[in-house]
């Protein structure tokens, strides 16, 4: 499982012993490695054999690192059978208790001391994994509010459609990404927004006003929160109005 969430599979492999050579015995301790105590003792392998080598996997998936690890096949058959792996809050100082808990029982050396199905396993395991899905919303929620108010938007998007992809009915999640897909909008149409400015202000150099007024309304369609379109709209309507202005006062005075 990489950094980013891709998932490669990597070995559909079984154990063979076959002419000594680095790369057999790779393969044969990355094989063992997940094999179960009982299976090192010649016991009866069952479903609780499976949940072992799920344990054992699960403990990588979170850690990125096995149980249990040792230079050669011996050394690893001793530690599955006689040691203790690693606690995971080792590794992960975020990890929740429960989660910890749960591993720990499926690593138990005794299949009788672990779950004794697949079901029960998942039944542990469900409303861990709701939880953290519900504070990883959370987090990602409340840091794409932090970019949005910083301007931020593309990151916060991207945040808030991973957000929606754990939990699609989240309101907040939804109503920021409104937000933040406006934001980008008006950031994608902020030099044409720029140009109808740069415009309106040669107008209003050259005392069209009219044309002046409507290249600003051009570019607050672009993005109305554009300050220099906002501000020259502020200009163009002042000097509309004193010329109003002036245009009555003449026509009294007439």
């Amino acid at each position: 499982l990489g950094k980013d969430g891709t998932v490669k599979v990597v070995d559909f492999g079984i154990a063979r012993v076959l002419e000594s050579s680095k790369t057999q015995t790779g393969m044969l301790i990355g094989t063992f490695a997940y094999m179960s105590p009982e299976q090192y003792h010649g016991e009866h392998a069952d479903e609780r054999s499976d949940i072992w080598s799920f344990g054992v996997l699960l403990y990588e998936l979170l850690s990125y690192q096995r149980p249990f690890m040792r230079p050669t096949p011996a050394g690893l058959m001793n530690a599955i059978c006689n040691e203790e792996p690693t606690p995971l809050g080792t590794h992960i100082a975020e990890i929740p208790n429960e989660l910890q808990v749960v591993v720990s029982k499926i690593l138990q050396k005794s299949p009788t001391e672990r779950y004794q199905s697949m079901e029960d396993v998942l039944l542990e395991l469900d409303p861990i994994l709701k939880t953290l899905q519900v504070q990883f919303v959370v987090d990602l929620v409340a840091q794409s509010r932090l970019l949005i108010e910083q301007n931020e938007y593309t990151q916060a998007r991207d945040l808030l459609r991973q957000a929606l992809q754990v939990e699609s009915s989240n309101t907040q999640a939804r109503s920021l990404l409104e937000k933040a897909n406006a934001g980008v909008r008006r950031m994608l149409n902020r030099p044409k927004a720029q140009q109808c400015v740069e415009r309106g202000q040669a107008l209003l150099e050259e005392g069209k006003l009219q044309q002046a007024k409507i290249e600003v309304e051009h570019s607050l369609e672009f993005d109305s929160t554009f300050a220099p379109g906002i501000e020259l709209q502020r200009v163009v309507l002042e000097k509309l109005a004193r010329a109003k202005q002036i245009s009555e006062w003449l026509e009294a005075a007439k």
